[in-house]
């Protein structure tokens, strides 16, 4: 019997292997299903999963389902235990590292994303509301072997969360990793945390706090619970809502929050408060009632247990998460759904990289037809052919072997021989070219696109770089033609810096858009590690494999070394690629 498991205090969790399941009928009443629950099992610890339309009046826009479970799942703990992480990984007994290799695609394209965005914007224009949470849906292929409580302790080390939970309902698993606490009731006090505003590729701390966009989303998110919280005020106590804080620092694994806290003394019932603040302003829009219209209107699956809610209730006291950062598996499928907040001042090239950015710690796909993504290699071409053609060509075929192709590196050294004879037969005796040459994942790879153009030089003495998050990416792995994240990053980059020098979440330096790193300490060369994020260039491995790098005339042995942003100011700092070669860069 597989365990649940659940959120409690602190860092602390439920944990519990005897329980009775028990769903809300489609014909009853959610208030009326709770009420008897309520009755019945009190003095019990109970756990909780509220779907996202378990209290909506209607739905005149009916959706697909991509998986459906009941609209509300109690399970009644017979017994259990408090127990903390450490813990937790003793009693699951999942010591094995996690090694399926995951890769969820997209159920809807970015132009469709960015369409519905637009409409959004459309009817923040014309009034008909302020903010709007919309959600889009990944899923990916799991093998007959999968294990949902491997997968859940590899995922609890990667993603910071308050609100975990594991729940075995009959006919899937939900793994829940939410970092947003909806209500929580001790006491008589009914408080709520609402998350609003996310930390983007590129940008600093300083930039989300000074956010005005952000401000005001969340600003408006407060409003609308402190409305719905004041609807809890009863005889005994007639308060009204308090903003305890406001816009504080939510720092997770993987991503930035801003986020508050509101709260008020209520004597009522966990049934009647859901009835007046389901679901959670956060996760629907502001006024809600039409917020919730448009969410119908556009989104493209029916959201089922996604951004309702999860949690633990004893007699008076709960607990209970805004259900995101979370999976569902059923049938060798993992489910996974994000999505964004929309204003008036948001635009969809920024909405669409704040939902790749919360989705940033599973392997995404863009696109689900990979006839789109393709492989890319650059190279150096002059009358005396390509360079580094070994290391180009180990390159591609470890690319392809990653989307599970495989060519032998004799075969691939056919297909780039060929494409160098019609290149060189085809360029200026005296001139040097950058190849661009694009193997498709899908279709013949002996016959892949090329492009060519003149080499431009470089003339200034350092190439200057700024210094941008980019946080941990799968994709840096591989080199595709898929530029999106590069290129919006470099789109945020001063004028006055010629690239971008990117950092992980452990603040450690990786590489720019086009270079790998260098560095001199102590009169010898480093490398950053390819763990922490980065390309395994041409020009890096062709030297790793050497042993030393060639820089000035002088040969420096090389290794690999993580670079601490801190340590920027102590070190000599070199670029480089097997197009243009060494360059010295410095960082503004």
């Amino acid at each position: 019997m597989k365990p649940v498991i659940c959120f409690y205090k602190k860092k602390l969790l439920i944990y519990s292997t005897e329980y009775e399941l028990i769903d809300c009928p489609e014909t009853t009443g959610s208030v009326d299903f709770l009420n008897i629950i309520n009755k019945k099992y009190f003095n019990q610890m109970k756990i909780l999963k509220i779907n996202y339309d378990a209290f909506l009046k209607e739905n005149n826009f009916p959706k697909e389902k991509l998986f459906n479970t009941s609209k509300i799942s109690v399970f009644i703990l017979k017994k259990y235990q408090i127990i903390n992480e450490n813990k937790l990984i003793t009693f699951l007994n999942r010591k094995k590292i996690f090694n399926e290799d995951i890769k969820f695609h997209l159920h809807t394209s970015e132009n469709d994303f960015k369409t519905n965005i637009n409409s959004i914007l459309d009817d923040i224009r014309q009034g008909r509301f302020y903010q709007i949470n919309y959600t889009a849906t990944l899923s990916a292929e799991t093998s007959e072997k999968f294990d949902t409580l491997s997968y859940f302790a590899e995922m609890s080390k990667k993603i910071g969360c308050q609100y975990k939970s594991f729940l075995p309902l009959s006919n899937s698993d939900i793994l829940c990793f939410s970092p947003e606490l909806f209500l929580e009731k001790s006491n008589d006090v009914v408080k709520s945390q609402p998350i609003k505003g996310t930390l983007i590729r590129g940008h600093s701390i300083e930039d989300l706090a000074n956010s005005t966009k952000e401000h005001s989303e969340l600003s408006m998110i407060v409003d609308l619970l402190r409305n719905d919280l004041n609807r809890l005020q009863c005889s005994k106590y007639k308060d009204h809502t308090r903003v305890n804080f406001h816009r504080k620092i939510m720092d997770l694994k993987y991503t930035t929050h801003t986020y508050s806290e509101v709260e008020i003394k209520s004597s009522k019932i966990l049934p009647d408060i859901l009835n007046e603040t389901f679901p959670g302003g956060s996760i629907s829009g502001c006024p809600k009632i039409e917020s919730l219209k448009k969410i119908n209107e556009i989104e493209f699956h029916d959201r089922d247990y996604y951004t309702g809610s999860i949690g633990w209730w004893k007699q008076d006291h709960f607990k209970l998460n805004i259900s995101i950062r979370s999976f569902l598996h059923n049938q060798k499928k993992l489910y996974y759904s994000t999505g964004c907040g929309v204003v008036f001042d948001s635009t969809p090239e920024n909405e669409w990289n704040e939902f790749l950015t919360k989705s940033s710690f599973v392997n995404v796909i863009q696109n689900s037809n990979t006839n789109s993504l393709k492989i890319r290699d650059t190279l150096f071409c002059n009358k005396n052919g390509f360079t580094y053609l070994k290391q180009h060509i180990l390159r591609t075929q470890n690319s392809l072997r990653h989307y599970k192709i495989e060519i032998t590196f004799e075969e691939l050294e056919k297909i780039y021989h060929q494409i160098e004879k019609t290149i060189v037969s085809k360029i200026l005796p005296k001139a040097a070219y950058i190849i661009k040459i694009d193997f498709p994942i899908q279709n013949d790879l002996k016959n892949p696109h090329v492009e060519y153009d003149i080499l431009k030089e470089q003339n200034q003495e350092n190439i200057i770089l700024e210094l941008l998050h980019w946080g941990d990416s799968p994709m840096t792995s591989i080199k595709t033609n898929n530029r999106q994240y590069w290129n919006y990053l470099l789109s945020q980059k001063q004028s006055t810096a010629d690239d971008i020098l990117v950092y992980n979440s452990k603040h450690n330096v990786t590489e720019t858009s086009i270079y790998s790193l260098f560095y001199l300490l102590n009169n010898q060369a480093y490398t950053p590690p390819l763990e922490d994020g980065c390309l395994n260039g041409v020009l890096r491995s062709y030297y790793l494999q050497q042993g030393y790098i060639t820089i000035n005339n002088t040969n420096y042995p090389l290794s690999e070394r993580s670079l601490p942003i801190s340590d920027l100011n102590h070190v000599e700092l070199y670029v480089g690629n097997s197009v243009r070669g060494i360059k010295k860069a410095k960082v503004i």
